[in-house]
């Protein structure tokens, strides 16, 4: 993810961009995401909880990776909360040992104080 941490003063509000490293990436060879995915488009708002990202119709489309959830209970003993999430990009990615190549979700997130 990105972060500014060079500033010092507690912000209201974080913006996270999560990558490679953040993301399950073997969650998306899961029966039914690649279907719900194909429905996605960037810009589009997700449900945010604390194992992943869901779509409206509460449909898990990417799971946080084991780091990055480790990350958001660090942030939430800070006083922050879960606000929102949006697609930033969904892009193809092929696992090494999977000859298919399939829709991976790279979110923004928000998080707040409060």
């Amino acid at each position: 993810f990105l972060e500014m941490p060079w500033t010092q003063k507690k912000k209201n509000v974080l913006i996270l961009q999560l990558g490679y490293k953040d993301i399950f990436l073997s969650f998306f060879h899961r029966n039914g995401v690649q279907e719900s995915i194909a429905e996605l488009r960037s810009g589009d708002a997700l449900s945010l909880k604390e194992h992943g990202c869901y779509t409206s119709n509460n449909v898990q489309v990417l799971a946080f990776s084991k780091s990055f959830k480790e990350r958001l209970i660090g942030y939430q003993a800070k006083g922050y909360n879960l606000l929102e999430a949006r697609i930033s990009a969904i892009v193809y990615w092929k696992q090494e040992d999977k000859e298919d190549e399939v829709r991976i979700i790279f979110p923004v997130i928000k998080l707040g104080e409060g």
